[in-house]
């Protein structure tokens, strides 16, 4: 018996495919903080209050948060906007 597999496109919203970039960004984001810790120095560095040489201040955690709160919150855009208002 023989059985012909019959293979066709699914349209996928184009709202859900933003946001599976968007959230696909922010799993690039996780990986690489996750492993840059494995790296010698960094969590001496860290408990020292320094990131690359940079000092950890409050304005630097302020610009941290904005990275990661952007992509989130197009996550959310990206599927409760209307398509009219939604950013491509």
């Amino acid at each position: 018996m023989s059985t012909k597999k019959i293979y066709e496109d699914v349209s996928v919203n184009v709202k859900i495919l933003i946001a599976a970039l968007w959230v696909a960004i922010m799993f690039l984001f996780i990986y690489v903080d996750h492993f840059a810790l494995f790296e010698t120095g960094i969590l001496e560095d860290l408990i020292a209050g320094e990131i690359a040489g940079f000092p950890i201040t409050q304005t630097f955690l302020l610009l941290g948060m904005a990275l990661m709160t952007i992509p989130s919150l197009m996550i959310f855009l990206s599927l409760a906007l209307r398509a009219s208002l939604n950013p491509l």
